[in-house]
């Protein structure tokens, strides 16, 4: 399985001026991918281990699917909670 980063539910300046078009296109294609990135890399990484039958790195990876899963799907949630309408 593989994570996507999902668009923005808004346009990248719709919630100025109390977030500009440039922190939110940051924020959300650069941080928030990395979170992607970082679950779908350390998902391959547990998959690789699986398949070859050696753990060793299998610690690690599961901090980072903790820590990056839950940065995506926290992030999902922000995106959600924030509106133009306030």
């Amino acid at each position: 399985m593989s994570y996507e980063l999902d668009p923005l539910p808004y346009e990248y300046d719709a919630l100025e001026p109390h977030i500009s078009e440039q922190v939110l296109t940051w924020h959300h294609d650069t941080h928030h991918q990395g979170y992607v990135n970082g679950w779908n890399a350390a998902e391959e990484t547990l998959e690789s281990n699986r398949e070859a039958g050696e753990f060793g790195s299998s610690a690690g990876a599961l901090r980072n699917v903790t820590h990056n899963g839950s940065g995506h799907i926290l992030h999902d949630l922000f995106w959600q909670n924030m509106s133009p309408e306030g």
